[in-house]
């Protein structure tokens, strides 16, 4: 089975579940900003059950200060997230959970 990253920008989408990806063949990476700075309990255990499979990346400013200017498209982090889930598994998928100004 191919495997499926899902990348998810906490900032704009607030998982509370990670129910539906449980499979073996699913990886799940969350980009955290700045101000998350409390998560929900059932998110956190289910990222801890994960394992290996499951990764938060945190950035240390919002998407919005960050990526300011014409290159705002080309230096996003959920495309960085992209990029790593293409190169880790070519023929894996990849799937987006998330809406910024970059991204819309």
């Amino acid at each position: 089975m191919r495997t499926n990253h899902v990348l998810i920008d906490f900032e704009n989408v607030h998982v509370k579940s990670l129910e539906l990806l449980k499979g073996e063949h699913f990886r799940v990476i969350v980009f955290l900003g700045p101000k998350n700075t409390k998560l929900p309990v059932d998110l956190v255990l289910a990222m801890q059950n994960s394992g290996e499979r499951a990764a938060y990346v945190v950035l240390g400013a919002p998407f919005s200060s960050r990526l300011a200017g014409p290159t705002r498209d080309a230096a996003s982090p959920m495309q960085f997230g992209k990029g790593l889930g293409d190169r880790l598994h070519p023929q894996g998928n990849v799937a987006m959970a998330g809406i910024h100004q970059g991204n819309r």
